[in-house]
């Protein structure tokens, strides 16, 4: 069902050839499929539930099942979905930690910062190289001239512009509301009701003029507006402090379930991983696109987990013992 759904997103584009050509472009051509990206993220879905259970059974993962697990991931990758290859390398990390012996620091760092680069200048490069070639603004100039002379002067303000402009987003919330535009109140909260309508029939909520055009002047498709400055153009320093509050008390709650691992089964202990790893990613771009993802991610990974492993995901230990017999007593993260 997966690569179904990567050939339908594929053909949309007009062919692999031309969707690799548009990455840059892909907000715009994959409107309207968020159900069949879902089906898509089956390509990582199925490969980590299983690996989660043969590590928590004190198996190795096997070799098909981590080439399945690759493949897919890359895959994900190469339809420009860059979120969808972070966290599918985070968890499955957060998981080697947990089920079979802690990760060393060093690995961790060094590792993170291999992925990171590769994630943000990588294929960020590729993608702003097809953005500006399509607008003309770099003429003839070759991908390899580009990434070789160019790209380097640009990286520090495309990471600045594109991954920490929260602050920047933050002072021109601030300076919005309430004396340019009023308080949007609870509209996140309703476009996040409605967004698992299709686009073609779901209803458009009226906004202010100038909130939209500071941060969505493209239509559709803007800036990534993190919680915080969701929760200012909402109401205010107030609900800021109130979504803050929520947010560290959700965090508690999944950081309980994690320190619970050795009394859950290893499809619980996917679930909760996963929504550990998908909070970056609702608290970076906010409501509703953030929390769609994450919420689409968790679900999915709990459906699958049910079903592919054919147990309950919550409850007794996958093993007869009444803690997992991975890691034992001494080897597990204190």
């Amino acid at each position: 069902m997966g690569l179904c759904a990567l050939a339908v997103i594929v053909a949309n584009a007009g062919g692999p050839v031309a969707y690799l050509r548009n990455l840059n472009a892909t907000a715009g051509i994959n409107a309207g499929l968020f159900y069949v990206f879902a089906v898509l993220l089956l390509l990582r879905w199925v490969p980590t539930a299983i690996i989660a259970q043969r590590w928590g059974s004190g198996q190795r993962a096997g070799r098909a099942v981590v080439v399945a697990f690759a493949v897919g991931t890359v895959l994900l990758g190469l339809v420009g979905t860059r979120l969808f290859l972070a966290t599918a390398v985070l968890e499955i990390t957060i998981l080697g930690s947990l089920l079979l012996r802690p990760i060393a620091t060093r690995t961790v760092v060094v590792g993170g910062l291999v992925v990171g680069v590769v994630i943000v200048f990588g294929v960020g490069t590729v993608k702003r190289y097809e953005s500006l070639h399509a607008a003309g603004t770099i003429g003839n100039q070759s991908f390899s001239s580009y990434a070789t002379t160019t790209a380097p002067k640009e990286l520090a303000a495309a990471y600045v512009n594109n991954y920490v402009d929260s602050v920047r987003l933050t002072g021109l919330a601030r300076e919005l509301v309430p004396s340019q535009a009023p308080y949007e109140t609870i509209r996140p909260l309703k476009e996040m009701l409605l967004k698992p309508l299709p686009s073609r029939i779901r209803p458009t909520l009226p906004r202010s003029p100038t909130i939209q055009f500071v941060f969505a002047p493209a239509g559709d498709t803007g800036y990534a507006v993190p919680v915080q400055v969701t929760a200012l153009l909402s109401g205010g320093p107030a609900v800021l402090v109130v979504a803050s509050l929520v947010i560290g008390w959700l965090l508690a709650l999944v950081d309980r379930r994690v320190l619970r691992r050795s009394q859950v089964s290893a499809g619980h202990l996917l679930i909760t991983v996963t929504c550990l790893v998908e909070f970056p990613v609702a608290i970076r771009s906010g409501i509703p696109g953030g929390v769609a993802i994450a919420l689409t991610d968790v679900i999915g990974a709990g459906l699958v987990a049910w079903f592919v492993l054919g147990r309950p995901i919550e409850g007794t230990p996958d093993t007869d013992p009444p803690t997992m017999s991975a890691p034992t007593s001494t080897e597990a993260p204190r």
